[in-house]
């Protein structure tokens, strides 16, 4: 059993499915070895399609080898109830449309016991692993463990994933399909009209759809049975309002209304529902045909993908608008022509001004002083400072309400629209406290300044008072001993006056600089200052 070696199991399906040349090559040989493993009768892969009809039996373990085979279409209903309401072992008979369609490719006999593994319930098609074993004489149905389950399950998903891309699958993965009905017995309008125009309509590209005043369907040409999965067969004699949705249905008849009263209408956008159940945005415009019995023409366009992509478009444009509004500094844009065309609250904020007031009203060169916006400008254009299109941060001043000037800090960049310049972006911080902050710093450092030279001249002075004292008062000293040894009539006596004189004179220079307690400059000679020392000393 499959349970004596999983993981080799694995191992041997993913070797056979990606070793095949083609991937549906490998399907019957995985079935061939899950069917060995696991004792059964019969393993197959199978494919249901969701909408409309179509069996396709992809490989089968007593005919690996096999090409896919196409099964009776009208089995479909039955084998896709099977694998929606089965989830556990059943008995199937042999005349259950399973059976009969397992008849292609092998022989059934009386009944047999079913184990699905369902992989995928896309909107298009079904996929299954089947088990099969003979229901001998009622013996009771094979019960398979969990971690045997587990591996099918991963088996099936090996096998969904190898055929996901080929013709067979994509055949039936397309979005709409063709759903052919009895054609309904309501009484349709006139053909003659029809018959005028239908060459014309079976050669345009967009969808046409006839209708009368009713909403009764006339004539569907073919790209509107193609957009919407519906046959022309179908469509007829059947109201425009049963493939539209049930929301939007009194809005289409409030406009066929005005239509048939004779008013110009605009196209409008209404879903409809396909064959596959999905809805569709379809743009519709409608005019009365020309002679036309009172038929109105309805051309419509697939606009799901268009509107999708508006939707993105719109989404993406109102985030970026959140958050530019949510940025703290101001952000500017101009066009080409210096128009401001953004003004976020930021800038309202620093400017002074309203939005409304500025964008599309104001150029940017009123914002900053004569000649600085075009400086900017001139810099944000050529390869210094950033780079071509790119400024990097640089000090500068804009022009707020009143004139009144306010320093800043700014970058900017150039906006360009599939390679042509279509306008420049300014983030604008205000630098008016910074720039207060900075010259109180360099005051408080000029005062610092003077205080460190300050200090440093009351040391300095202290220490020359106190070595220029002892030297002085030896000079004193030893001028009075001479005196005494000189007659006063002696001529050597008045030059020791003058050498007293002087030396006094230094004693009061140096006392002067024992109080020194401010720093005090006069000029010298031209520009030269020095230290006024009387005021200094005062």
């Amino acid at each position: 059993m499959v349970q004596d070696d999983q993981s080799g199991l694995v191992a041997a399906c993913i070797e056979l499915l990606a070793g095949s040349a083609k991937a549906t090559d490998g399907v019957g040989q995985v079935c061939r070895i899950l069917a060995g493993a696991l004792s059964a009768d019969f393993v197959t892969a199978v494919i249901v399609q969701k909408f409309g009809a179509g069996i396709y039996i992809l490989g089968h373990s007593q005919t690996p080898d096999m090409l896919p085979v196409v099964a009776d279409p009208g089995l479909a209903d039955g084998c896709r109830t099977f694998f929606a309401e089965t989830s556990i072992p059943v008995v199937v008979d042999a005349e259950h449309p399973f059976g009969v369609c397992l008849s292609e490719v092998t022989i059934v006999d009386g009944s047999m016991v079913v184990q699905p593994f369902v992989t995928e319930r896309a909107d298009q098609y079904l996929l299954a692993l089947v088990i099969g074993w003979p229901d001998r004489d009622g013996e009771a149905v094979q019960d398979l463990d969990e971690s045997v389950k587990d591996v099918l399950q991963t088996v099936s998903r090996l096998v969904e994933m190898a055929i996901r891309d080929t013709h067979w699958v994509n055949r039936l993965k397309e979005q709409t399909r063709k759903v052919r009905k009895t054609l309904s017995s309501v009484n349709l309008p006139s053909m003659t009209v029809l018959s005028r125009y239908q060459d014309l309509f079976e050669t345009v590209s967009d969808a046409i759809l006839l209708v009368d005043r009713s909403l009764i369907v006339a004539y569907v040409n073919q790209p509107a049975q193609g957009l919407s999965g519906y046959s022309g067969d179908w469509l007829r004699g059947r109201k425009l309002t049963d493939i539209i949705s049930p929301e939007q249905g009194g809005q289409v008849k409030a406009v066929f209304g005005d239509v048939v009263s004779g008013r110009q209408m605009s196209s409008f956008d209404v879903d409809v529902v396909t064959t596959s159940g999905d809805l569709i945005c379809v743009s519709m415009s409608v005019k009365l045909l020309p002679g036309g019995d009172n038929l109105l023409a309805v051309s419509c366009r697939d606009m799901t993908d268009t509107r999708v992509v508006e939707q993105e478009l719109v989404r993406t444009k109102e985030f970026l608008e959140r958050l530019i509004r949510s940025v703290v500094d101001a952000v500017l844009y101009c066009d080409p022509d210096g128009t401001v065309k953004l003004f976020n609250p930021g800038a309202e904020h620093l400017f002074g001004y309203a939005s409304e007031d500025v964008v599309n009203t104001v150029p940017i060169t009123d914002l900053f002083p004569e000649g600085e916006a075009d400086k900017l400008l001139t810099q944000i254009r050529s390869p210094r400072k950033g780079g071509v299109g790119r400024l990097d941060p640089v000090e500068s001043v804009v022009l707020v309400r009143d004139g009144e000037r306010k320093d800043v800090r700014l970058t900017g960049s150039v906006v360009f629209d599939e390679g042509e310049e279509a306008g420049v972006v300014f983030i604008v911080s205000d630098m008016t406290d910074t720039v207060r902050l900075k010259e109180r710093y360099y005051r408080i450092q000029e005062k610092l300044l003077v205080r460190e030279k300050q200090a440093l001249l009351t040391q300095l002075a202290g220490t020359t008072a106190h070595e220029l004292n002892q030297p002085l008062t030896s000079i004193l000293g030893y001028c009075e001993l001479l005196k005494r040894q000189l007659s006063e009539d002696a001529s050597a006596h008045r030059n020791v006056d003058v050498i007293t004189s002087e030396a006094q004179r230094m004693a009061d220079i140096v006392r002067k600089i024992g109080q020194i307690t401010q720093y005090k400059t006069k000029a010298y000679v031209g520009s030269t200052e020095i230290l006024d020392l009387d005021k200094s000393s005062e």
